[in-house]
């Protein structure tokens, strides 16, 4: 049987990891085993300057880690961020033992530089906040609520308006060439609609009814 690879597209900063939580939630009351990868934390052990600068990866390079990951994975995948460029979309067609279910979260580029100027991560731990929500703001302004250390900005949100032009230059490629594989169910978005539960456990049960 094929594995299951939820793959997640969509602009930085456009609620990839908030939508990816959901998923995950859904899967865990479920009972299912699943991988959750996330493709930025495994290029910055590696190329940590390239990001920062608002620059993509190398293709070659973002491909070996991704396939690498996936060849030891559980039944039922998720994955976010990719993939991001024409040739890394290309790449799938060789992955012939997993169904891809994508879901394309659409936001706009005001939207996204507004979520931008509000969001802070905790260094030490990783917990993201936003502080225009009230339901994502830290108690303490500035203070991690999980480990009281002090948040930051991200380093690549620092290059946001770079990241957004170099994304929007290739998703096209990326979805049009996604559209066209046999083995792959592709869906739209709005990521302006609330992540709730109810609504993500009816989208999956529409495109990964299997599970």
């Amino acid at each position: 049987m094929k594995k299951i690879v939820v793959i997640l597209l969509g602009a930085p900063a456009s609620g990839k990891g908030t939508f990816k939580s959901q998923i995950i939630k859904y899967l865990e009351k479920k009972n299912l085993k699943y991988t959750a990868i996330e493709t930025s934390s495994l290029l910055k052990k590696k190329f940590q300057k390239t990001i920062a600068t608002g620059d993509l990866v190398n293709d070659q390079d973002v491909i070996e880690v991704v396939k690498e990951k996936l060849a030891t994975t559980e039944k039922v995948v998720v994955l976010d961020g990719f993939p991001r460029t024409l040739v890394q979309a290309e790449s799938l067609l060789s992955l012939k033992s997993f169904d891809f279910k994508i879901i394309k979260l659409e936001a706009t580029k005001e939207e996204i530089i507004k979520r931008v100027e509000y969001r802070r991560i905790c260094p030490k731990c990783g917990t993201t906040y936003n502080l225009s929500k009230k339901d994502l703001c830290p108690k303490i302004i500035g203070i991690c609520d999980r480990c009281t250390t002090p948040l930051t900005k991200r380093d690549d949100d620092k290059n946001i308006s770079k990241r957004l032009d170099i994304y929007y230059q290739n998703i096209k490629d990326v979805e049009d060439y996604l559209l066209k594989l046999q083995n792959t169910t592709f869906c739209n978005f709005d990521s302006r609609l609330l992540f709730t539960s109810d609504a993500i456990e009816g989208l999956l049960k529409v495109i990964v009814p299997t599970i």
